[in-house]
């Protein structure tokens, strides 16, 4: 989900971009969520929006809201790399993480995405652009 966009444009053939402060959800067993923004580039494939989130050495392909069409990326299929990925997360309060697993949304964050960008608003940092996520 974009905290912030920055950028959004149509091409010459009408595929669509949109870059800005991008916010993943990642959840555990527990049903815990996590988050962590970064800036992405997002671009058009048919009907998705894809591009790379990158968190220390790992890129991880994202797509529509929250990463993974509307639901959460596994936190285990990327804490097994080089590094401790969940110190680059911050942890999702109790209350939002109730209200999203009770929405009654498919495959889209739906009613919470307003207070979910809002909490993200706060807790983020704006990124700056980097040459690398141009590309």
């Amino acid at each position: 989900m974009f905290v912030r966009v920055k950028h959004s444009e149509y091409n010459s053939i009408g595929s669509k971009t949109v870059s800005g402060d991008y916010m993943a959800i990642f959840q555990d067993y527990h049903r815990k969520l996590y988050a962590a923004c970064r800036y992405v580039k997002l671009s058009q494939c048919g009907h998705y929006m894809v591009g790379k989130f990158r968190i220390g050495n790992i890129s991880i392909t994202v797509s529509g809201e929250a990463g993974n069409n509307g639901l959460p990326l596994w936190l285990i299929d990327y804490s097994c790399k080089s590094i401790p990925f969940i110190k680059f997360l911050t942890e999702i309060p109790d209350d939002l993480v109730e209200l999203y697993w009770d929405s009654e949304g498919h495959n889209e964050i739906g009613p919470t995405s307003v207070q979910l960008r809002s909490w993200a608003a706060r807790t983020f940092k704006p990124t700056k652009m980097m040459r690398s996520a141009q590309t």
